[in-house]
């Protein structure tokens, strides 16, 4: 039986959403969080934003602009690693933006409690423009005059429950066959994350939302390491891109080329599971 399908971060409502109280752990209350949920119907873990669809189609992949970000020397967590993305359909980046928006606005209306510290109500409210400064959007532009807006997921390497990830290879969908290394800059990317967590707050500092993913389907970049330039040579060296970047680049380039299904079938090779496009001329 077909698994259900993980809803596009689009089909919430935006406006429903809701927070909880500020929750604060640790010795010196410095662990500071606010549950969000998707509407005021439950505050159970069911009602969090748990796996969805960050790309609305799979066939049209977002593209990483960078690679994988490397462990630090100085990581508190070495298998929880982040990963930018362009965002260039309009309709992800309006709800991200929204998103953005509501959680401001919430921590203007609360903000004594949000940025209180040792557990205790900031004697005074902020300023708009002071929390806006503090908040870590989702969705931002990298650099000035990019022309379109990024966002950070989180991938897990490694630990409890690592992000899965299936390996396009030619059109072919390698189950778990996906790797860290896979993930190049300019690799096609189709994420299903979570916002489970809620909103962190750092105690007199930053604030604001993080997305985990849970599951992607990865196509690898040409990565910018595999340009042979470090060969002396009279004549340029031209690189051919690999098979599985090079069909990315033809869906997109050529209308008809696209997968419009992903049916399970069986490697002949070794016998493992892989999902594998149609040769198919419909649309995309």
């Amino acid at each position: 039986m077909p698994g259900k399908q993980m809803p596009h971060i689009s089909e919430y409502d935006i406006n429903a959403i809701t927070f909880g109280p500020v929750e604060t752990s640790g010795k010196n209350k410095d662990k500071v969080k606010v549950d969000m949920f998707r509407d005021g119907t439950s505050s159970a873990k069911t009602n969090r934003f748990n796996r969805f669809n960050l790309c609305r189609d799979a066939s049209e992949p977002m593209v990483t602009r960078y690679a994988l970000d490397t462990v630090r020397d100085d990581s508190s967590n070495p298998d929880r690693r982040g990963l930018m993305i362009r965002v260039s359909d309009p309709v992800t980046r309006k709800t991200l933006e929204d998103i953005d928006e509501v959680v401001i606005k919430r921590a203007v209306e609360c903000s004594r409690e949000w940025f209180g510290k040792a557990g205790k109500p900031n004697p005074n409210p902020l300023s708009e423009a002071v929390i806006r400064d503090r908040y870590q959007p989702l969705i931002f532009y990298k650099e000035e005059g990019d022309a379109e807006k990024v966002v950070k997921i989180k991938v897990k390497t490694g630990g409890d429950y690592p992000t899965t990830m299936h390996l396009n290879e030619d059109g072919r969908f390698r189950r778990n066959g996906g790797r860290a290394e896979h993930l190049t800059q300019d690799a096609g990317v189709v994420p299903v994350v979570s916002m489970s967590y809620g909103v962190w707050i750092i105690p007199g500092g930053k604030f604001g939302v993080t997305m985990q993913a849970e599951e992607m389907m990865v196509t690898p970049g040409e990565s910018s390491a595999d340009d042979l330039s470090h060969f002396a040579s009279s004549k340029p060296i031209m690189v051919h891109a690999p098979p599985a970047a090079a069909a990315t680049a033809l869906s997109a380039a050529v209308p008809g080329t696209a997968m419009d299904s992903l049916p399970v079938v069986k490697d002949e090779d070794d016998g493992g599971p892989v999902v594998k496009a149609e040769d198919d001329d419909g649309p995309m």
